[in-house]
C-alpha cells in the first residue's frame, strides 16, 4: 500500500550507502522531453526495480493547502484513463513488490520484480505518469484512508512530539509541516486543486526514471523511449521557492504532556542545505557520536543510566535542514540534556581521536560495500541524491568530502551549528491518562460481502506478461561437525562481502515460567562481554571494522545474523565463537541491558497495536501454551544472572546450531575455519523440546481502553498451522487471496477501498514448529471498529463458503512464483532461504517444490482449507480503542 516515508532519518542512511564507483557505473539519458534515465546493469539475480522519483514534495505546499502531494501520491494508485482499476491489484498480478512514499522534497514510486517484468512495469509508471483519473469518488474513499493513516501516527507521543518540534523550528519555511499535512487541510482537499496540484508537477521534465537490475540498457532505452517518449512535458514548469527560514537567535522548548509511560528528548539543531560541504562533516560527527556501543553518547548517556537510547540523524533536504538527537531519558530530562551539552561541548573543544575518525570512515566504507548486492538500495540513493543535490554524480564528490573530513572540522560544525541558540528542545512528559467521552456510533451502512476483484476484467489492463523467471535453487556446499554442527556455505563474487546466519532452538517458548523474557535478555547479552573481553573490547574490534553482528530471540529460536567485508569474515567467526561459547553476563551491563528492557517495555505497552497483540496472544493461547504468557515488568526484575546463564548453557547446543554463510568465500577454507572455531564445543544437555496445550475452540472478545490515542487497533484470528503441514502452501495461496496485500485482497478491497475504513487490513500466518496463529489486523477510528469487524466477518464467512474464484487462484499462484525470486537478491536472503530449507527438511529442490506445488492447487482445495483455518464463530476478537464505547461488545458484534 501506498505510505508516507519520513525521510527525516533516511537522507543519511542512504548517504552511507555511497561509492565511488556507483555513479560511474550508472549509464544517464535525457528525452526530448525532458525525462532524464539513469540505468544501471546488475545481472547477479533474475530482478530488477523502477523507480518515479518526482521533483516535488510537502515543500511546494503553502499554508492551508498542506498534505497535498501525499493525498496526490495515494490517489496515483487509484487507476488512470487507460486503466481504471486499483494500481496495486495489476502490480500484485505482476508479482512486484510495489510502493510509494512523499517525503519533503520528492514523491517516489517505485516497484521490484522478475526481470522479465521490465516491460511490464515501465508501461505502468508511464501510463500513471500524466493519465491518472482524479475524481470525487476516488478522493473521498482515499482521503478517510489519509486521515486513517494520519491519526495512527498521532497514536505514537513521539510521532507527535516530532511534529511539533519541527513546526516550532520551522516558522516560515514548508518544512514546519510533515509530509501528511494538517487534518484540517486534508479534509478540506478538493479535486480540483488535487488535479491541479497533478497537472503542475507530474511529468517527464520533473521526474528521473532509475532502471537497476537485470536487462540489457540498449534494449531499455528502447522501451522507455517507446512509452515515455510521446508523454507532454509539464508546461511552464516553475521551480518554487519556498520562503527564507530566518536565523534562529534563541533556543526554543516544545513540551508535550498526554497520557504515555515512556518520556522523550529530541533536540534539534538547524542544518545547512545537501550542497554545503558541511553535511559530511556532520554525518561523520553523527557516526563519533551515536554509532555503537563505543559511540560518544552511549558512553556519556546510557552507560552513566541517564538514558535507555540515544540517537540521531542528518535530514539532508534542498534547503537548510536539521539534526535532531532522539533520546529516552531514565533521569530529569533537562539533567540528560545538560549531560548531552557537556559531550558536545568536551568534543568541540577536545576535537575527536584519529581512532574516532577512523573507526568512522571504516563504517562508512563498509556500508557502502555491503549495500551493493540490494538493487533497490542502490536505485534509492541514485533517485535521493538526483532530487535533493541535483546530480546523481555528487555521490562521488560526497564520499570524497566524507573522507577529507578531520577533527577541526569537526569542531568547526559544532561551533557553527551545535548552538543552544540554534536548536529547538522537545520534551514529552507522560501524564495521567483519563478515559475518553464515548461517541456516538456512525450510522451503519449495508456492510454486505462486498466484490472480489474481478480478475478477468483486470487481466486486460495488464501489459502482456512472458513466462515467470525461473527460480533458481541454491546448492550450498555441506557439512556436519561431529558435535552435531550442520554447516552450509554458499559462494556469492558479486559483492566483496559476505553473511553469517545461525539459529539456536532458544526462543522466547523456552522461557521458564515466571520469567519471561529470558531467551531476549540472553541475546541481549551475548555481546556484551565473554571470558576472555569486555564489552567495550568487542565493540571496538566490530565497530573498527565496520562488521554488523546481532543476536535475537524470536519465537521458537534464537538467531545471529552477522554481514562483513569478506576480508573480514575470520573476525566476525572468532567473535561470533567467543560470544556464543563464553559469554560472561556481567553484573553492570546485566542491570544497564535490564533497565533498557524494562524502558523498552513501557514504550511497547503505549502502542495500539502492540498492546493489540499482547492481549491477543494471551487471549488466545490457554496457560501452559509456550505462546500465552508474556514477558512482563515483574519477570524482567525477578531474572537473575545464574538463570540466565543456565538458560544459555541448556539451550545454547552444538547440536541445534544451523550456521549459514553466504558470499564473497571460498567454502572449503570457510568450513576448515569453522572447524577450529567451534568444533571442540561440547554440551551434553538434552534438547529442548516444544509441547502446546490444547487451544479451546471457543469464541472470545477482549477490549483494552488506552485513552490519549487516536486510533483503535483490531486484530482476529484464530490457530493456524505449522510450517511443515502438508496444508500451508495452500493457506499461502487462500492468505494471499484473503489479504495478504492490502490493495488487491478481499478484505483489502472491501474494508479499505470500497468503505474507507483503515489506511491497511492484513491477514498473516505465522507458522513454525507449533501452530502459530492466524490474524487479520487493522486500524480504524473508534467508530469504525464495529462497521470494519462486520465487514470483516462477511467476506470470511463468504470466502468459507464459495472459496476463490478460478481467476483468483490463477492469480495468487503467478503472484506468489514472480515473487520468490526477490527475497533471493542478496546475500541475506539466499541465507535465509537455506536456513529454512534445513530447519524444516524441506530440501534443496524446495525452490521448485514450491512452484510445483502452487501450480497443482485447486479452488476445491482452497475451500478446504478455508473450513478448516477459517473457523470464525470460534475467532478471538481483541479491540484496544481510546474509547470505552467503542471496546463494548454489541450484541450483533461479527464475528
Amino acid at each position: 500500500m501506498q505510505r508516507t516515508n519520513w525521510l527525516w532519518a533516511a537522507p543519511v542512511l542512504l548517504l552511507w550507502l555511497a561509492t565511488p564507483l556507483l555513479a560511474a557505473e550508472v549509464r544517464e539519458t535525457l528525452l526530448p522531453n525532458g525525462l532524464r534515465i539513469l540505468s544501471k546493469e546488475i545481472h547477479t539475480s533474475p530482478a530488477v526495480t523502477v523507480q518515479v522519483w518526482y521533483g516535488v514534495g510537502s515543500r511546494e505546499e503553502t499554508s492551508g493547502k498542506t498534505g497535498i502531494a501525499h493525498q496526490l501520491e495515494h490517489l496515483m494508485f487509484k487507476g488512470t484513463r487507460a486503466r481504471p482499476v486499483q494500481f496495486g491489484q495489476l502490480y500484485n498480478a505482476l508479482g512486484a513488490d510495489a510502493n510509494a512514499f512523499t517525503s519533503f522534497d520528492q514523491t517516489a514510486y517505485y516497484a521490484t520484480a522478475g526481470s522479465d517484468k521490465l516491460d511490464a512495469l515501465l508501461q505502468l509508471e508511464a501510463d500513471r505518469m500524466t493519465g491518472a483519473v482524479i475524481d470525487g469518488a476516488s478522493l473521498k474513499s482515499e482521503k478517510t484512508v489519509v486521515l486513517s493513516e494520519l491519526d495512527g501516527k498521532r497514536n505514537n507521543p513521539r510521532s507527535v512530539l516530532n511534529e511539533r518540534v519541527l513546526a516550532r523550528a520551522f516558522s516560515r519555511h514548508p518544512y514546519h509541516y510533515t509530509p501528511i499535512g494538517e487534518r484540517k487541510d486534508v479534509e478540506a482537499l478538493g479535486v480540483a486543486e488535487v488535479r491541479d496540484f497533478y497537472r503542475a508537477h507530474y511529468g517527464p521534465n520533473n521526474a528521473t526514471l532509475i532502471v537497476v537490475g537485470d536487462f540489457d540498457t540498449d534494449k531499455l532505452l528502447s522501451k522507455v523511449r517507446r512509452y515515455f517518449g510521446t508523454l507532454k512535458p509539464i508546461a511552464n514548469l516553475k521551480a518554487d521557492r519556498p520562503p527564507i527560514e530566518p536565523t534562529q537567535t534563541g533556543e526554543q522548548r516544545v513540551e508535550l504532556r498526554q497520557p504515555g509511560r515512556v518520556p522523550a528528548l529530541q533536540v534539534l539543531y538547524h542544518t545547512p542545505a545537501a550542497n554545503s560541504p558541511d553535511v559530511a562533516a556532520i554525518d561523520v560527527l553523527d557516526t563519533i557520536l551515536t554509532s555503537g556501543r563505543s559511540s560518544r553518547l552511549f558512553k556519556s548517556l546510557i552507560e552513566t543510566g541517564l538514558a535507555a537510547a540515544a540517537g540521531g540523524s542528518q535530514s539532508t533536504q534542498i534547503d537548510p535542514g536539521w539534526y535532531s538527537f532522539s533520546i529516552t531519558p531514565r533521569k530529569d530530562p533537562d539533567t540528560v540534556l545538560a549531560a548531552l551539552d557537556a559531550e558536545l561541548a568536551r568534543v568541540r573543544t577536545e576535537g575527536v581521536t584519529a581512532e574516532e575518525l577512523a573507526r568512522a570512515r571504516e563504517q562508512v566504507r563498509v556500508s557502502l560495500l555491503l549495500g551493493k548486492d540490494s538493487i533497490e538500495a542502490q536505485a534509492n540513493l541514485l533517485g535521493s541524491f538526483q532530487t535533493t543535490y541535483g546530480d546523481y554524480r555528487k555521490l562521488d564528490t560526497y564520499l570524497a568530502q566524507l573522507q577529507r573530513v578531520d577533527s577541526k572540522d569537526i569542531q568547526r560544525v559544532l561551533e557553527t551549528y551545535f548552538r543552544p541558540t540554534n536548536r529547538t528542545v522537545g520534551v514529552f512528559i507522560p501524564s495521567e491518562a483519563t478515559a475518553a467521552a464515548p461517541s456516538a456510533p456512525e450510522k451503519a451502512e449495508s456492510f454486505a460481502s462486498g466484490q472480489p476483484v474481478n480478475y478477468d476484467t483486470l487481466s486486460r489492463y495488464l501489459p502482456t506478461l512472458g513466462k515467470s523467471s525461473r527460480i533458481r535453487e541454491p546448492r550450498p556446499v555441506e557439512a556436519t561437525l561431529p558435535n552435531g554442527i550442520r554447516l552450509q556455505v554458499l559462494t556469492n563474487r558479486s559483492a566483496p562481502t559476505v553473511t553469517v546466519l545461525g539459529r539456536f532452538l532458544a526462543g522466547s517458548a523456552f522461557d521458564p515460567p515466571g520469567r519471561t523474557g529470558t531467551a531476549s535478555f540472553v541475546a541481549a547479552l551475548l555481546d556484551e562481554g565473554t571470558r576472555t573481553r569486555t564489552g567495550e573490547e568487542l565493540a571496538r574490534l566490530i565497530e573498527d571494522q565496520g562488521i554488523q553482528l546481532g543476536f535475537q530471540a524470536r519465537r521458537e529460536n534464537a538467531v545471529f545474523e552477522g554481514a562483513a567485508l569478506s576480508e573480514d569474515l575470520d573476525l566476525l567467526l572468532t567473535l561470533s565463537a567467543d560470544m556464543l561459547r563464553n559469554p560472561s553476563f556481567p553484573d553492570k551491563e546485566l542491570e544497564r541491558v535490564r533497565g533498557q528492557f524494562l524502558t523498552g517495555l513501557a514504550s511497547a505497552l503505549d502502542n495500539p497495536a502492540t498492546v493489540a497483540q499482547r492481549t491477543f496472544y494471551s487471549t488466545l493461547y490457554p496457560a501452559g501454551h509456550p505462546f500465552h504468557e508474556l514477558v512482563s515488568e515483574e519477570s524482567l526484575k525477578a531474572i537473575t544472572r545464574a538463570e540466565l546463564i543456565a538458560f544459555q548453557q541448556r539451550y545454547y547446543r552444538p547440536q541445534d546450531l544451523i550456521l549459514t554463510v553466504v558470499g564473497d568465500v571460498d567454502p572449503e577454507q570457510v568450513i576448515a575455519r569453522i572447524k577450529a572455531l567451534f568444533g571442540d564445543w561440547r554440551s551434553d544437555t538434552p534438547p529442548g523440546t516444544l509441547e502446546a496445550a490444547a487451544v479451546p475452540p471457543v469464541a472470545r472478545r477482549e477490549a483494552v481502553v488506552m485513552p490519549g490515542k487516536s486510533e483503535a487497533q483490531v486484530i482476529v484470528g484464530g490457530i493456524g498451522l505449522t510450517r511443515t503441514d502438508p496444508d500451508y502452501y495452500t493457506a499461502l495461496v487462500m492468505n494471499d487471496i484473503l489479504g495478504g496485500n492490502t490493495l488487491s485482497s478481499r478484505l483489502g478491497v472491501r474494508v479499505r477501498d470500497q468503505l474507507g475504513l483503515t489506511y491497511g487490513i492484513y491477514s498473516r500466518y505465522s507458522p513454525g514448529f507449533l501452530a502459530g496463529p492466524f490474524t487479520i489486523s487493522l486500524q480504524t477510528s473508534p467508530t469504525g471498529v464495529e462497521p470494519a469487524l462486520a465487514a470483516v466477518g462477511a467476506e470470511l464467512e463468504r470466502f468459507r463458503t464459495t472459496g476463490p474464484t478460478q481467476a483468483e487462484l490463477d492469480r495468487s499462484r503467478r503472484s506468489l512464483i514472480d515473487r520468490f525470486p526477490l527475497t533471493l537478491t542478496d546475500n541475506a536472503g539466499v541465507a535465509n532461504l537455506l536456513l529454512e530449507e534445513s530447519l524444516y527438511n524441506l530440501g534443496r529442490d524446495y525452490p521448485s517444490t514450491y512452484v510445483r506445488t502452487l501450480e497443482n492447487i485447486r479452488p476445491a482445495d482452497v475451500r478446504r482449507v478455508a473450513e478448516r483455518l477459517l473457523p470464525i464463530k470460534q475467532f478471538t476478537t481483541v479491540v484496544v480503542s481510546p474509547n470505552a464505547a467503542a471496546v463494548a461488545k454489541p450484541a450483533a458484534a461479527a464475528p
